[in-house]
Protein backbone atom coordinates (compact mmCIF):
# COMPACT_ATOMS: atom_id res chain seq x y z
CA UNK A 1 0.00 0.00 0.00
CA UNK A 2 0.96 3.89 -0.58
CA UNK A 3 -0.43 5.02 2.58
CA UNK A 4 -0.33 8.60 1.01
CA UNK A 5 -2.43 7.62 -1.60
CA UNK A 6 -5.28 6.14 0.46
CA UNK A 7 -8.42 8.01 1.57
CA UNK A 8 -8.02 8.40 5.42
CA UNK A 9 -11.54 7.98 6.61
CA UNK A 10 -12.02 4.17 5.66
CA UNK A 11 -10.08 0.77 6.37
CA UNK A 12 -8.25 -1.44 3.20
CA UNK A 13 -8.08 -4.86 2.25
CA UNK A 14 -4.65 -6.24 0.76
CA UNK A 15 -5.14 -9.12 -1.75
CA UNK A 16 -4.87 -12.40 -0.52
CA UNK A 17 -2.38 -14.42 0.47
CA UNK A 18 -1.91 -18.25 1.72
CA UNK A 19 0.07 -19.46 4.60
CA UNK A 20 0.01 -22.34 6.70
CA UNK A 21 -2.57 -23.67 4.15
CA UNK A 22 -5.05 -21.12 4.60
CA UNK A 23 -6.18 -17.98 3.17
CA UNK A 24 -5.19 -14.43 5.27
CA UNK A 25 -5.01 -11.23 4.43
CA UNK A 26 -4.44 -7.66 5.98
CA UNK A 27 -6.86 -5.21 7.01
CA UNK A 28 -5.97 -1.55 7.33
CA UNK A 29 -7.41 1.87 8.55
CA UNK A 30 -4.66 4.22 7.65
CA UNK A 31 -6.23 7.20 10.13
CA UNK A 32 -6.97 4.13 12.37
CA UNK A 33 -9.85 2.37 13.92
CA UNK A 34 -12.40 3.86 16.63
CA UNK A 35 -10.79 4.83 19.51
CA UNK A 36 -7.52 5.99 17.92
CA UNK A 37 -8.98 7.62 14.82
CA UNK A 38 -6.95 10.14 13.80
CA UNK A 39 -4.12 9.35 15.88
CA UNK A 40 -2.55 5.69 14.81
CA UNK A 41 -2.26 3.68 11.56
CA UNK A 42 -4.22 0.02 12.59
CA UNK A 43 -3.42 -3.04 10.67
CA UNK A 44 -4.76 -6.37 11.43
CA UNK A 45 -4.01 -9.94 9.90
CA UNK A 46 -7.63 -11.51 9.41
CA UNK A 47 -8.02 -15.32 7.93
CA UNK A 48 -10.47 -15.07 5.27
CA UNK A 49 -10.85 -18.71 4.29
CA UNK A 50 -9.78 -22.44 6.04
CA UNK A 51 -8.60 -25.51 3.83
CA UNK A 52 -11.07 -27.71 4.71
CA UNK A 53 -8.22 -30.82 4.63
CA UNK A 54 -6.22 -29.07 7.23
CA UNK A 55 -9.30 -28.20 9.38
CA UNK A 56 -10.28 -32.04 8.91
CA UNK A 57 -6.72 -32.53 10.51
CA UNK A 58 -7.82 -30.45 13.51
CA UNK A 59 -5.15 -27.47 12.63
CA UNK A 60 -7.36 -24.83 13.29
CA UNK A 61 -8.54 -25.95 16.83
CA UNK A 62 -9.06 -23.00 18.95
CA UNK A 63 -6.30 -23.65 21.28
CA UNK A 64 -3.59 -23.70 18.52
CA UNK A 65 -2.50 -20.01 17.96
CA UNK A 66 -0.35 -18.68 14.87
CA UNK A 67 3.04 -16.97 15.98
CA UNK A 68 2.88 -14.22 13.22
CA UNK A 69 4.67 -10.54 12.33
CA UNK A 70 3.27 -7.44 10.48
CA UNK A 71 6.54 -5.21 9.09
CA UNK A 72 6.10 -1.68 7.93
CA UNK A 73 8.73 -0.61 5.34
CA UNK A 74 9.44 2.80 4.73
CA UNK A 75 9.90 3.87 0.95
CA UNK A 76 11.13 7.09 2.28
CA UNK A 77 14.03 6.53 4.49
CA UNK A 78 16.46 3.82 4.02
CA UNK A 79 16.42 1.02 6.67
CA UNK A 80 13.34 2.34 8.26
CA UNK A 81 11.42 -0.90 9.35
CA UNK A 82 8.69 -1.07 11.96
CA UNK A 83 7.85 -4.92 13.36
CA UNK A 84 5.39 -5.99 15.70
CA UNK A 85 5.08 -9.43 15.96
CA UNK A 86 1.83 -11.40 17.42
CA UNK A 87 0.32 -14.75 19.19
CA UNK A 88 -3.59 -15.02 18.62
CA UNK A 89 -5.96 -18.02 17.92
CA UNK A 90 -8.12 -16.95 14.58
CA UNK A 91 -12.01 -17.90 13.62
CA UNK A 92 -12.48 -17.84 9.92
CA UNK A 93 -13.27 -13.88 9.36
CA UNK A 94 -11.81 -12.62 12.81
CA UNK A 95 -9.16 -10.26 12.73
CA UNK A 96 -6.44 -9.40 15.22
CA UNK A 97 -3.23 -6.80 14.91
CA UNK A 98 -2.89 -3.79 16.38
CA UNK A 99 -4.98 -0.74 16.83
CA UNK A 100 -1.74 1.42 17.59
CA UNK A 101 0.62 0.12 14.85
CA UNK A 102 2.19 3.36 14.07
CA UNK A 103 1.41 6.83 15.40
CA UNK A 104 0.68 8.93 12.30
CA UNK A 105 3.33 11.80 13.27
CA UNK A 106 5.82 9.52 11.95
CA UNK A 107 4.01 9.31 8.56
CA UNK A 108 3.89 12.72 7.76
Amino acid sequence: FDYQSLKHDSFYYSDYFELWGQDWRLKIYPNGNSAVAGKFLSVFLELANVNQTILQGHLMDKSKKYVYRIELLSLNRAGSTIVKEYCSAFDIGESWGYSEYLNLSHLS
